[in-house]
């Protein structure tokens, strides 16, 4: 039996998994939401509390909840993707521009914490910046010498002996 070649303009155009989300918008309303989850604020609660005296009554407390980072990962948590998949969507026409806001909000905030002076582990900003927003350690040399030579510079200690490296 012979098998039917299908042209790519008959084959169908929902191949694979549907998409995730179905328009800019949508996408937006959640990072929104997620932003909002990421905010400190305050929780309120009850709770028995006991006087002077030995009597109980309830009281209403406030709790400081601090807020959370705003990274990457943790808005695809948040969608329940995962990272290649919001990768993939950031490469997509419909969804770049509000991608690209988001992760530039991301890469400010982690900015934000290395210029804080309380900021205690900059390794791991440093880490994240040049493992998710393409930050580089520059390191310059001059190949260019003068007179097309090089001038090669040996160091002594005050003893006389040379410096090795």
């Amino acid at each position: 039996m012979a098998t039917k070649r299908i042209d790519k303009e008959q084959r169908p155009s929902a191949l694979g998994r549907p998409p995730v989300f179905k328009s800019a918008g949508e996408l937006e309303a959640l990072i929104s939401d997620y932003l909002r989850k990421c905010e400190p604020h305050v929780r309120k609660s009850l709770r028995n509390v006991k006087d002077a005296k030995g009597k109980w009554s309830v009281k209403e407390i406030d709790t400081i909840i601090p807020g959370k980072p705003i990274t990457w990962t943790g808005l695809c948590v948040y969608l329940g993707i995962d990272r290649h998949t919001l990768n993939d969507y950031e490469e997509k026409k419909t969804f770049s521009t509000t991608l690209k806001r988001y992760k530039a909000m991301c890469e400010a905030y982690a900015e934000e914490l290395l210029l804080n002076s309380d900021n205690r582990n900059a390794a791991g900003v440093i880490f994240s910046m040049k493992n998710n927003y393409g930050w580089v350690d520059k390191r310059e040399e001059d190949h260019n010498f003068p007179n097309g030579g090089m001038t090669v510079v040996v160091q002594q200690r005050d003893d006389g002996r040379k410096i090795t490296d």
